[in-house]
This record gives structure tokens, sequence and C-alpha cells, in this order.
């Protein structure tokens, strides 16, 4: 299957009860991970910039009893979240977010940046789109991470970025430990340091940052699997090595760069 298959179709079908059950642990993880980032701050309204299926747009309008709306590039998607009750309307991100300037209060980026062509395109949107002081939480995978600096040393290629659209490569001998892995199209795969220059270039205070886990599966060793989850628990206290990079910032009330005037 390849990028844009997976973007349009592949990603929402879910077969079997144990891959349903692991992806319905996954939301409720997620959900957890976005009210532990959340708490604290008040907002009445959420756009989900990657909304998907709308699942966590449900949950979290469930949980917090808010005004939730969803911008997807997969038509699917965007018809699945709104059987789910969200507002959601099919969207390319890195051009243009279709909601109105200073319309809402928080804006969740969660695993989405990093498949955007354009993430200054899609910081600006965020930007408008956002009321004065409003909060934008950008979750993202971390390029620099713990395992990803080991994968440096033997000359693989890291994870999370993709040589190709349509084959797993760069891995050699090692393949069988990494190639059941899908393809998802990440463009741009951030570092920490990099993630919050580019948030603060785009007039974002940065407010809050955390690390995040990711539930890798190895296809060949339950141990390896294991292991790893073990370490990745511990590296979420150093975002820097962390495997996902979770960054809050709120809107600053002056133009962002390449704003001036609009």
């Amino acid at each position: 299957m390849n990028v844009n298959e997976y973007y349009q179709k592949g990603r929402y079908d879910v077969v079997g009860s144990a891959a349903k059950r692991e992806l319905a642990d996954f939301y409720l993880k997620r959900l957890d991970t976005l009210t532990k980032v959340l708490h604290g701050y008040h907002f009445a309204n959420i756009l989900d910039a990657g909304c998907g299926d709308g699942q966590i747009g449900r949950l979290l309008k469930d949980s917090m009893h808010v005004d939730v709306y969803g911008i997807d590039i997969s038509k699917k998607g965007v018809a699945l979240a709104r059987k789910k009750g969200l507002k959601a309307k099919v969207a390319d991100m890195s051009k243009k977010i279709p909601f109105g300037d200073a319309m809402f209060d928080l804006v969740i980026s969660s695993a989405t940046i990093e498949h955007v062509p354009n993430p200054d395109v899609f910081l600006k949107e965020i930007y408008r789109v956002l009321k004065p002081g409003g909060i934008v939480l950008i979750s993202t995978p971390n390029l620099s991470f713990w395992l990803n600096r080991i994968l440096f040393v033997f000359g693989l290629y890291p994870l999370f970025l993709e040589a190709s659209t349509e084959a797993k490569v760069g891995y050699g001998k090692f393949k069988r430990f990494f190639y059941s892995m899908q393809l998802v199209g990440h463009i741009h795969v951030f570092t920490l340091p990099a993630l919050v220059e580019l948030m603060k270039y785009h007039n974002f205070s940065i407010d809050r940052i955390m690390g995040g886990t990711v539930d890798f599966v190895s296809p060949s060793s339950k141990i390896i699997t294991y292991l790893y989850r073990m370490i990745d628990r511990l590296m979420t206290n150093i975002p820097s090595l962390s495997t996902d990079i979770i960054v809050v910032g709120i809107k600053q009330n002056n133009f962002p760069k390449g704003n001036e005037g609009r």
C-alpha cells in the first residue's frame, strides 16, 4: 500500500477484534496524554488539525464538554468524524485552514505536522484561527529520540523518516526488526530544539514541553518489544530523548513573521 492509499483508505481499514482493541487502547492512551498536558488550561472550543476518523475529538468532546471541530486531508476520515459529532472539513493544511480568524481557544496537532508539506503555512494558519492568547498543542515524533541515536551509530536509517514512498529501506540485515511497519508519509520530522525554534519564529511563546511514548511492536521478538517499551517510558522524563515530543505554545498578540498586515 502506498502513502496516498494509506491516507485515504488504509488507516481506517482495521480488521479483526485484536486490531480494533489495540486501536481503542491507542485512542484512550492518547486521550490520557492530552488530558495531562492540557491540565489547568481553560477553553470552550477545539480544532483538531488532522482529526482522522474523529475518535480523539469525540473523546475530548465527551470528557471535556467542549465543541470540537476537525480538519483532515482524508475524505473518508472526515466523513467518519462527522458521524461522531465533529464539525469537520476536508482540507490541505499546508495551504489553508477553512475556518475564520480568531475562532478557537485551542488547536491540537497530534501527529500531524510531520505529514504537512509546508509547516510554516500550517503554523501561520493555526496562529490566524486562534484567539489572542489561544493555545496550540503540537505532538510529533522526535527525530533525535534515543533509539535513532543508536541507529545512526550503525549507519541505519532513522525511524519516522522514510526514504521511499513504496518500501521500507535503510535497515540492511536488521530489516526483520523494522520492515513490518506501515509507510505513513512523514515529510518533516523535528528535533525538540527545531520544533521549539520554529514555533517561536511563528510567534508562539512556549509554555509546556513534555515527552511521550510510541507503542512500537517488533515483528520478530516479544523481548525486544518489552525492552523497547520499558526504556521508552523512562525516556519521557527527558523530552529531547523521548520518542514523541509534545510542545504547548500560546499565541502572542502581535503579528507573526510573514503575516504582517494580514
